[in-house]
């Protein structure tokens, strides 16, 4: 083979290299939240977001791997050395119950520089059964690694369907900042008899608005190690017996839209 040939053939396994393999991005947060209903005091707090392909972690209080090839979810509890894998469709489930119906995003005009990275600002409000919410948010899509952040998004609407973001259609790129108000007004969800919703109306009525902001420290790429992704030797399974374990998010960046703090974990023991 000439040498034209080899470079040609070089070139070729370059692009096709390029095609299946994916750049890891890790992302360090700091969130703050004025309460929720399940955690009622202020709080702060760091987390990191990792994600490769169509795989991606969270590490926080309790860590959630997502892999949508699989189609699970699966909560690793560190303190207690266990996990719960649940399919992704119940995320789903959930997105049904909490995500904003139809958020339109509008930009504000407003454009700022966050980690060291430039983003544009976006807002939009929404509502739905359970409750009123607005987001403010600055998506960049020069950061390192948006456009893969990008694609999973799109990768996990796609396998969760019209579910994951309540019809809403966020802005490319990664949100670098995102500030959410969220006044819940009733919980509808499967399995809740009128009495108890009525009830859980008239509990909420008189509590203030919940808001939570999310802001990137650090967001870079580079090839995650292969375990990143896999359950710790030495954990044991948990099964999930009534309802989703108290760890799961309602609406972390990766699960649109950006902002909601997850309620309490549960006591050690209780399945």
């Amino acid at each position: 083979m000439n040498l034209t040939g080899k470079i040609g053939t070089m070139l070729a396994l370059a692009m096709l290299c390029g095609a299946v393999s994916h750049a890891g991005v890790v992302i360090e947060e700091e969130e703050s939240t004025s309460g929720s209903m399940m955690r009622p005091e202020a709080s702060t707090r760091k987390q990191t977001v990792m994600l490769e392909g169509h795989k991606e972690k969270l590490v926080s209080q309790h860590d959630i791997i997502i892999d949508l090839d699989k189609g699970t979810m699966t909560m690793i509890d560190p303190a207690n050395k266990t996990y719960t894998e649940l399919p992704t469709g119940f995320g789903g489930v959930l997105a049904r119950s909490f995500a904003p119906l139809n958020l339109e995003y509008k930009k504000t005009g407003n454009k700022k520089t966050i980690a060291g990275h430039n983003c544009v600002e976006y807002t939009g409000s929404g509502k739905n059964p359970n409750g009123e919410y607005s987001v403010t948010a600055c998506y960049s899509k020069d950061a390192p690694g948006a456009g893969e952040y990008d694609k999973f998004q799109k990768a996990m609407v796609e396998k969760l369907g019209a579910a994951a973001t309540g019809g809403s259609n966020p802005p490319e790129g990664v949100p670098l900042e995102s500030k959410r108000t969220t006044k819940i007004t009733g919980i509808a969800m499967p399995g809740m008899s009128p009495e108890q919703a009525k009830a859980m109306s008239q509990a909420l009525a008189n509590r203030p608005p919940v808001t939570s902001t999310i802001t990137v420290t650090s967001i870079k790429e580079e090839k995650l190690p292969a375990d990143t992704f896999a359950i710790p030797q030495g954990y044991t399974k948990r099964e999930m017996a009534h309802g989703p374990p108290g760890g799961l998010p309602m609406g972390h960046p990766s699960i649109p839209p950006a902002g909601a703090a997850p309620p309490a974990a549960p006591p050690p023991g209780n399945s």
